[in-house]
Order: C-alpha cells, then sequence, then structure tokens
C-alpha cells in the first residue's frame, strides 16, 4: 500500500521511492506485498522493478486478478529471477522479527470486486500489531469482522480505501480500535479522500491520524511494547 498514491491520475510521480529509499539508506527489499494490482497500489512496484532496484520476494493475493498490470508486473519479476509467493486467507510467515498473517479474502471473498478482494495482512513485532487493508469497502470490512473481531484488533491502521465513505464499516472500524490511523491518499486528490465520515468516526474513538496528503510520507518505528517515533516528512509525498 505504500507503493502508490491515489489521486494522480493517469501520471504517476517517477522515481519518488527510491528518492525516499536513498535519503533512509534502504537498498534492498526483502520483501515487497501487493494487496491488488489497482495502478494506484502497484505501480511503486513496477517503477522499482524497471529500474532494477534489488527486490527479494513478492508476495501477492492467491487469486489472479486477470489485469494487464498484474501480467506485466508478474514478467519482470520472473524475468529478473524474483520469487513470487501467492498468499491465501490463514497463511502465515515470518520476516526477521516481524510475524504476517494473511486474514482475508477467504471462500467468502471469491466472488467480490478488486478492491474488497484486497489482501489485508496482520502485521505483529513484539506486542504491537498492524492492519494493512488494501482498499477493502464496507462489504469485506463486515464480513471481516463478523468473522475474525480478535484478529483484527490493532494498535495501527492502515485506513481502508484511502479513508472513503465506501469504507465506513463501523463494526470493523471498532473491533479494530486502532490507537493510531493511517490515510493514504494522494495531495488535492479528485475523490476529495479521506472523507468526513472516515474521520469523523475515528476522531470519535479518539484516534490519532496521520494523512499523507497532508503530512506526506509518514514512518513508524516499531518497539517491543508500542511505536517508538512517528516522523513525516513532506519531500515525499
Amino acid at each position: 500500500d505504500v507503493l502508490g498514491s491515489r489521486g494522480l491520475g493517469d501520471v504517476y510521480k517517477r522515481q519518488t521511492l527510491r528518492g525516499c529509499f536513498r535519503v533512509q539508506n534502504i537498498e534492498c527489499l526483502d520483501g515487497v506485498f501487493i494487496s491488488h494490482f489497482h495502478e494506484d497500489h502497484a505501480s511503486g512496484i513496477l517503477e522499482l522493478l524497471e529500474g532494477g532496484f534489488p527486490v527479494k520476494r513478492l508476495y501477492v493475493p492467491g487469486t489472479d486478478s486477470g489485469t494487464e498490470l498484474e501480467e506485466h508486473i508478474l514478467t519482470l519479476a520472473e524475468a529478473q529471477g524474483i520469487p513470487v509467493q501467492r498468499l491465501g486467507q490463514t497463511d502465515t510467515l515470518t520476516l526477521g522479527r516481524m510475524r504476517y498473517a494473511v486474514l482475508w479474502p477467504g471462500e467468502s471473498g471469491q466472488n467480490l470486486d478488486l478492491n474488497n478482494a484486497s489482501m489485508v495482512l496482520r502485521l505483529n513485532f513484539g506486542d504491537t500489531a498492524l492492519l494493512l487493508t488494501g482498499d477493502i469497502e464496507a462489504p469485506a470490512a463486515r464480513q471481516l469482522a463478523e468473522e475474525a473481531a480478535e484478529d483484527i484488533r490493532a494498535e495501527v491502521l492502515k485506513v481502508p480505501h484511502h479513508g472513503g465513505s465506501s469504507s465506513v464499516q463501523r463494526s470493523f472500524l471498532e473491533a479494530c480500535g486502532p490507537k493510531w490511523a493511517v490515510v493514504s491518499a494522494g495531495e488535492d486528490n479528485q475523490y476529495r479522500d479521506p472523507s468526513d465520515s472516515m474521520l469523523s468516526h475515528l476522531l470519535e474513538n479518539g484516534t490519532g491520524i496521520w494523512r499523507t496528503d497532508r503530512d506526506g510520507t509518514v514512518v513508524m518505528t516499531l518497539g517491543e511494547h508500542g511505536i517508538k517515533r512517528v516522523e513525516h516528512s513532506n519531500k515525499w509525498r
């Protein structure tokens, strides 16, 4: 989800990721998770692969999206010898000290559109849990709350679908109960995300909000017992 930015239309800012990585001394990515193959979520990895940036492995949804973007990315990965692993509900893996669990989609999400079939990940580091939700909207969020309410509780929530009103689902947001919410949205985007309804609900529950359209790139440093530090920079919006 950090690899794209909604609201840029058909023109995507080139080299944004590589410039950001350079500042943070990131020279290689051990793994990249792609929630779904819409351009605003996967164009960034395409940029990296086309530029030859070292990526050790790609993790993608278990079901082929049938999009040209997925075909292009997987073809580049194969040409560069990058392993691709498809993940489905109940799959888990560990990278370093971070544990990942795939919570969605399951069998009940087989016939959903590309947004609602986004791969939803829970990340655990020590006592800290983060929930990455792709572009799921109310139907998938409601199903998740019904099927996995305990599993979706997290200290940090990457807000679904850029904070759009179509993703406001109270039972899901209340089950998650985040202390912090991060909204990924393009500056002055045409959808006017995040929506007032999403922001209002988060604020009503005392959730701290970080927005890429307002705050720029948001970097959280995790500790064993919570968030140690939050930084943001408008330079790499």
